[in-house]
């Protein structure tokens, strides 16, 4: 309830970015898988804003878009 209030004085054009942010990471499972991707991308971009192939395909592995699927029990 909290974010949509806030969402609500965003500007449009960021609000595509924050739903695409929250979307990368709601796969997750972990607070800890969380904060190791993000760490890993913000790691990443400090030193010139860019990610490289090989570091995308890093941090697409830690989001699991890449690479094996992960089994869904249940």
């Amino acid at each position: 309830m909290l974010l949509k209030l806030a969402m609500k004085f965003v500007p449009q054009e960021y609000k595509v970015f924050a739903d695409v942010g929250m979307r990368m990471f709601e796969h997750l499972d972990t607070k800890a898988e969380r904060e190791d991707a993000a760490n890993f991308l913000i790691t990443s971009l400090e030193s010139d804003g860019y990610l490289s192939v090989g570091e995308w395909g890093k941090f697409g592995g830690k989001l699991g878009i890449i690479g094996k699927r992960k089994s869904k029990t249940g």
